[in-house]
C-alpha cells in the first residue's frame, strides 16, 4: 500500500523543516538528529497509519507514558491528517508565517516554564507519608468498604496446559512467591464483589482461597487466583490501599498556593521591573 522508504521520506521531511530554523536553533537539529538515529531502526519496523504526501504517522508518535491507546487509533489519525492538510496549504499568502514563528516561539516558551514550575511545586509541595496519615485518620468515616472486597493475586494464561503447570510450579515452590510471580504476567489488586467477569467473581466471593486455585476458564483463557485478604461491607479501608488516593487529593488542594509561592520565591532571584503607563 505504501511505496518508497518511508523512514528516508520522513527523516528528508524533518531536515528541511529544521533548516529553514535560525542557527539560534542548531542544538535542535542535533538533538533531531540524535533522536531520529535512535528510532530509525523503530520506524523502519513499523506500518505507517496514515500519509499525507511525504508525511507518515507511524504508531510509536501516539503512545502515551509508553502505552498504545487502541481505541483512539481512528480518531487521532484523522485528527493528524486534518493537521497536515492545513499546514501543506500554510505556505501560501493566507498564512503569515513571522507571526506563526513568533506564536510557536512563545508556546515553546510557555511549555517548558510550566514544565519548571509543575517540577518545583511537586518537589517542594507534595504531600509526606504524614500528611496522608493524618488526613486519613480525621476522616476515617469517607473510607468505608460499601460492598465486599478482596486483595486478589491473579495470573492469566492463553493455554491451559500452561496454566496446569505453573500451579502445580507456585504449589509445590519453597521460594518467595513473588520472586517467582514475577517469572509471569501477574497482577495483584484490589476486587470489589460483582465487578468483574461472572467466572472469576464466583471463584473469589464463593471460597476461600487461601491457596491457588485454578485453572478457571472464561473467554479471556485459564486464571490462577489467590485471594490475599478479604474485606466485608462496612469494613475500613486500610490506608495503604487509599494513599494515593489521598496524596493526590491533597497535592490538588494545595497546588494553586504552592504555584504562587514558588513563582514569588523565583521572582526573588532576579531584577525584575514592570513598567506601566
Amino acid at each position: 500500500m505504501f511505496s518508497g522508504n518511508i523512514t528516508s521520506a520522513l527523516l528528508h521531511q524533518k531536515l528541511l523543516n529544521y533548516l529553514r530554523l535560525p542557527r539560534s536553533r542548531f542544538l535542535v537539529l542535533v538533538v533531531l538528529g540524535l533522536w531520529l538515529g535512535c528510532t530509525q531502526h523503530q520506524k523502519d519496523l513499523e506500518e505507517p497509519l496514515a500519509r499525507v504526501d511525504n508525511h507518515y504517522l507511524f504508531p510509536s508518535e501516539l503512545q502515551i507514558d509508553g502505552r498504545l491507546h487502541l481505541s483512539s487509533l481512528g480518531e487521532a489519525a484523522e485528527k493528524w491528517v486534518d493537521r497536515q492538510v492545513l499546514l501543506a496549504h500554510s505556505s501560501g499568502s493566507i498564512v503569515d508565517l513571522e507571526l506563526l514563528s513568533l506564536r510557536l516561539s512563545r508556546a515553546e516558551a510557555q511549555i517548558a516554564s510550566q514544565l519548571l514550575l509543575d517540577s518545583l511545586v511537586y518537589r517542594d509541595f507534595h504531600p509526606s507519608f504524614e500528611d496522608v496519615r493524618k488526613y486519613y485518620n480525621n476522616r476515617l468515616a469517607e473510607f468505608i468498604f460499601g460492598t465486599d472486597a478482596a486483595i486478589v493475586t491473579h495470573l492469566a494464561f492463553l493455554h491451559l496446559t500452561e496454566a496446569r503447570e505453573v500451579l502445580q510450579r507456585l504449589r509445590r515452590s519453597t521460594t518467595v512467591l513473588d520472586s517467582l510471580l514475577n517469572s509471569y504476567n501477574f497482577d495483584r489488586q484490589l476486587i470489589y464483589r460483582d465487578r468483574v467477569i461472572p467466572a472469576l467473581d464466583s471463584a473469589i466471593f464463593s471460597n476461600s482461597l487461601s491457596d491457588f486455585q485454578g485453572p478457571i476458564t472464561s473467554d479471556f483463557g485459564f486464571h490462577l487466583l489467590r485471594v490475599e485478604k478479604y474485606f466485608s461491607a462496612g469494613d475500613t479501608i486500610p490506608i495503604d490501599l487509599v494513599s494515593n488516593k489521598i496524596s493526590i487529593r491533597l497535592f490538588q488542594q494545595r497546588l494553586s498556593i504552592a504555584r504562587a509561592v514558588v513563582l514569588d520565591s523565583l521572582r526573588e532571584e532576579l531584577d525584575i521591573e514592570i513598567y506601566l503607563d
